[in-house]
C-alpha cells in the first residue's frame, strides 16, 4: 500500500483459493486456509540540478508483505472469508552531502489491513463478492532532509473502504472484475488530526483457455484518487520544522502515483499437478512534484513515467492444497526538464513470493 509502484498482475485475478479478496471461491465446500508472504527490495537512484545546483538521492527500499486468513463454505454456491495483511516497509534515504541521513536513518511504514469478504454463485455462469477493508496504518518518518536522526515524526491512524468483484464464466473464456474504493479515515500527524485516503482501483481480466494445458490473460487497470473535505489528500504537519514531511515520508517513490495498467500472462500445465505462469505488465505513473499527491485530471508528458514487470511463477495444485512460489523483476525510468531544472529517476525493484492454500 505505500510503495505505490507495485503493480498486479493478470495472475493475480485467477490464482486458485489462495488469494480469498479475489473473485474465486472454494471449489468445493469446507474450510480453506490461505496464506501468501512476499518480500520486496527496491533501489532508486534520482539525480539531476534544481536551481543550477547538482542533486544526487539514492533511496533502498525492503518491503515485506504477510498474508494469513480463514475462509469457510458452508456450500458450493456461498462462503465467508477473511484475510489479515501486513505489509512492513523500511526505507533508508542517502542524499550525497549535508544531511544527518548519510548515517543510514531508517524510516519504516505499516500497514495492517483486515478483509471481511461474502462470496456467492448466482448461478453456474455468475460469482460475486463484496468486501469490508479496515487499515490501521502507522508511519515513522524523518522531516526535512538537514534533520538529524532523533528529530521523527510517529503518525497513526485508521481507514475504512469496500471493495466488489464479479466473475463470468463461458466454455472457454473467464472474465473477473474488481473494485476497490479509496480507502479513507482519519490520522494523527505531530499532534494534528488529518483526514487520509488511499487510491482506489478498478480493473478487469480475462483468462481464454486455449486449451486444457495453456491459458492466455490479459488484464487492464485504472486507479481512482479520493480527496478530503478540503479538496487534497492528508498534508504534511503545520510545524515549520516539519514541513517538508510528506504523507508517505521522504522516499523518492513516494511520489509516484500509479495512473493505470495492463498486462499479459500465460498459465502453461507442467504434468498433472505444477504449471508454469508468466505475466508481463507495463504500468504508467505520475510525477507528483508537490505535497498533494494527487495526479490532475490532464498529464503532461512531462510528468508521466512508465515501469515494466515481469513475474515468473511455478505453482503446484492437487485435490485439497496448493502452492505457488514466484519472482518478478521490475524497472522504471523517468525524467523530466522543467524552468532549468532536470531530473532523472531510476527505479529496479526485484522480489520472491510464496502462496498456499490447503482445504479442510
Amino acid at each position: 500500500m505505500w510503495f505505490p509502484v507495485d503493480l498486479p498482475t493478470p495472475s493475480e485475478h485467477f490464482v486458485l483459493r489462495t488469494q480469498t479478496q479475489q473473485s474465486n471461491s472454494p471449489f468445493t465446500k469446507g474450510t480453506l486456509l490461505p496464506i501468501s508472504w512476499r518480500t520486496l527490495d527496491s533501489n532508486s537512484n534520482l539525480s539531476g540540478t534544481q536551481n543550477g545546483v547538482p542533486t544526487t538521492q539514492t533511496s533502498y527500499v525492503k518491503t515485506i508483505k504477510r498474508n494469513t486468513g480463514l475462509a469457510f463454505s458452508p456450500s458450493s454456491g456461498l462462503w465467508f472469508s477473511a484475510l489479515f495483511n501486513e505489509d512492513v516497509a523500511s526505507l533508508r534515504s542517502v542524499p550525497e552531502t549535508g544531511t544527518y541521513r548519510v548515517s543510514g536513518a531508517l524510516e519504516e511504514f505499516t500497514v495492517r489491513e483486515v478483509l471481511a469478504r461474502v462470496g456467492l454463485e448466482v448461478n453456474s455462469s455468475c460469482t460475486v463478492g463484496i468486501a469490508l477493508r479496515g487499515q490501521s496504518i502507522k508511519g515513522d518518518i524523518l522531516g526535512s532532509f538537514n534533520m538529524a536522526p532523533d528529530e521523527r515524526t510517529i503518525y497513526s491512524g485508521q481507514r475504512m473502504g469496500i471493495a466488489a468483484s464479479t466473475m463470468l464464466n463461458w466454455q472457454q473464456v473467464r472474465a473477473a472484475i474488481r473494485y476497490e474504493t479509496p480507502v479513507t479515515g482519519k490520522v494523527s500527524i505531530g499532534g494534528e488530526s488529518k483526514v487520509s485516503s488511499a487510491p482506489g482501483y478498478l480493473g478487469a481480466a480475462v483468462d481464454y483457455a486455449q486449451s486444457a494445458d495453456l491459458h492466455v490473460r490479459g488484464e487492464w487497470g485504472v486507479w481512482e484518487f479520493a480527496k478530503n473535505e478540503l479538496g487534497t489528500p492528508v498534508p504534511g504537519p503545520s510545524k515549520l520544522r516539519q514541513g517538508n514531511i510528506l504523507p508517505l515520508g521522504l522516499a523518492v517513490d513516494a511520489r509516484l502515483l500509479p495512473v493505470s495498467v495492463m498486462g499479459v500472462g500465460t498459465r502453461t500445465a507442467i504434468g498433472s499437478s505444477a504449471r508454469l505462469e508468466t505475466d508481463l505488465v507495463l504500468g504508467r505513473l505520475y510525477y507528483s512534484n508537490d505535497t498533494d499527491l494527487l495526479p490532475p485530471k490532464s498529464i503532461g508528458d512531462s510528468d508521466k513515467a512508465k515501469m515494466y514487470t515481469l513475474r515468473l511463477g511455478l505453482a503446484f495444485d492437487k485435490t485439497d492444497w496448493e502452492s505457488q512460489l514466484f519472482i518478478d523483476y521490475s524497472t522504471m525510468k523517468f525524467s523530466r526538464t522543467s524552468n532549468s531544472n532536470q531530473l532523472s529517476n531510476t527505479l529496479v525493484q526485484w522480489g520472491v513470493g510464496l502462496r498456499a492454500g490447503i482445504e479442510i
